[in-house]
């Protein structure tokens, strides 16, 4: 699938699991619908692979497609590209990554995201469980990742 999103630049559709280009996550109980993409899948045995057969020109790509996310005029591109960017992030931390991308390059797409899209992110509920009881947003879901990655050496919120 990396491939084919390669060739049809499509990467960061691919990236953020939008229409065609989402791959439903699968474990041995079945399938994760409720999540975008299956992104480690598409990062060890997708992007790493073809990184590690020769073509490092897929890390500027998958930077790229973090970015271009950013850009996409849809309610979760900041969730989506944090998302994303998260995978990443664990597996250089632990080592898995074979090479690092470009923290400040995608943080100040992300800090930009979050900032012009904050009211569509307080309002959404896209990918999240909200009720009465319970309210919830993408914009309080990327307030509880930030912890995370903040573990991982990357505040989104830094200097907002």
């Amino acid at each position: 699938m990396v491939i084919k999103a390669r060739e049809e630049k499509c990467l960061d559709l691919l990236m953020a699991g939008r229409g065609e280009w989402r791959i439903i996550e699968q474990d041995m109980f079945g399938d994760y619908p409720d999540r975008p993409t299956d992104w480690r899948g598409i990062y060890l045995f997708g992007i790493y692979k073809i990184y590690e057969q020769g073509d490092i020109n897929i890390k500027e790509e998958l930077e790229k497609a973090i970015i271009d996310i950013c850009e996409q005029e849809e309610e979760d591109s900041a969730y989506l590209a944090i998302l994303a960017w998260s995978y990443q992030l664990s597996y250089e931390n632990d080592l898995r990554s074979p090479f690092r991308l470009n923290r400040n390059r995608i943080l100040q797409a992300i800090q930009f995201c979050i900032r012009n899209n904050k009211k569509d992110l307080l309002t959404s509920t896209k990918w999240v469980y909200s009720d009465d009881e319970c309210p919830n947003n993408l914009y309080r879901e990327i307030k509880k990742l930030n912890e995370y990655l903040i573990e991982l050496g990357v505040d989104v919120f830094s200097g907002m």
